[in-house]
């Protein structure tokens, strides 16, 4: 399994999981379906933004799947995704 990680954090969750699934997809994010086609941005963004750390009140993670990728946000800001028809592909930041 591959893994690539940011060298910079990134402000946004959803901004994080655009980015990653653009690499995954090795396209341009802008060409990407909107997310909120997938999952619901408002109660996502609520979760995990900026609240990631299960001491203070946030989730351990959220996961969910954008056509054959697995998006999956841990306790500790880490937005992984994976290519779950090849199992091979994961990409990875921290967001905060």
């Amino acid at each position: 399994m591959t893994t690539t990680t940011a060298d910079t954090p990134t402000d946004s969750v959803l901004l994080a999981i655009v980015e990653k699934l653009a690499a995954a997809r090795d396209a341009d994010p802008l060409e990407l379906p909107p997310l909120h086609d997938y999952v619901d941005t408002d109660a996502l963004e609520s979760l995990v933004g900026g609240r990631t750390d299960a001491g203070r009140g946030g989730v351990h993670g959220v996961r969910f799947r954008v056509d054959d990728h697995q998006v999956s946000i841990t306790g500790d800001g880490t937005v992984d995704v994976v290519d779950v028809e090849a199992g091979l592909d994961q990409v990875s930041t921290q967001f905060n």
